[in-house]
């Protein structure tokens, strides 16, 4: 999983989340920051997956939480938990950050390709780097909500029953989707290997 930079968590600061002093912290503003904690490496997860730069990951985190903790006060735990809604919020920080790119949202894996290997070996870092290539081209002809799936499944680490709540769906339909999506990757992916072998 990505890990984040100390920039996001200072980002953040000490004062991003209410304070638990007294009687005057709410029931919502304790989870919250609660939810905080628990949620970050999720949500830049996510986010990192996303956008596949660490500094602009690090950028829509410290913003998603930022965000999350200005409309605090629209949570309804009615609707669901409040782990849920922190995510549903970065997931529209990352909406607002492609808009705003006027971008194919998910063109940042092709920054993925061009990364530098840690093994010394040239020749293992080509196939390395080809076999890279092959994955992301696979995973892009993905649609937009499959992509979207998986990066709450693998990068996030969420579970079906999560992601059905971000996305309005049913945990099963949740769970076809991931299914099939994967079994499109690695088909597609074993063909480019036959084809380059």
């Amino acid at each position: 999983m990505f890990q984040p930079s100390d920039s996001v968590r200072l980002a953040l600061g000490p004062d991003a989340a209410p304070a638990v002093e007294g009687s005057d912290v709410s029931d919502v503003e304790l989870a919250f920051q609660q939810a905080c904690e628990s949620e970050f490496r999720r949500v830049y997860g996510y986010i990192r997956y996303c956008v596949g730069n660490q500094d602009t990951a690090d950028d829509l985190t410290a913003q998603a939480f930022l965000k999350a903790l200005d409309r605090l006060s629209t949570f309804n735990a009615k609707k669901g938990p409040i782990e849920t809604w922190i995510l549903s919020v970065a997931r529209n920080v990352v909406r607002d950050y492609w808009r705003s790119q006027r971008r194919w949202r998910w063109r940042p894996l092709e920054n993925e390709l061009n990364r530098p290997s840690p093994e010394p070996n040239p020749e293992r870092c080509i196939l390395e780097t080809e076999q890279r290539e092959r994955l992301f081209n696979a995973i892009r002809a993905l649609s937009s909500r499959e992509r979207e799936v998986l990066g709450f499944k693998f990068a996030a680490g969420l579970t079906n029953r999560a992601i059905a709540g971000l996305m309005g769906l049913s945990e099963n339909h949740v769970g076809v989707i991931v299914y099939r999506a994967i079994g499109t990757v690695r088909n597609r992916f074993v063909n480019e290997e036959e084809r380059h072998a």
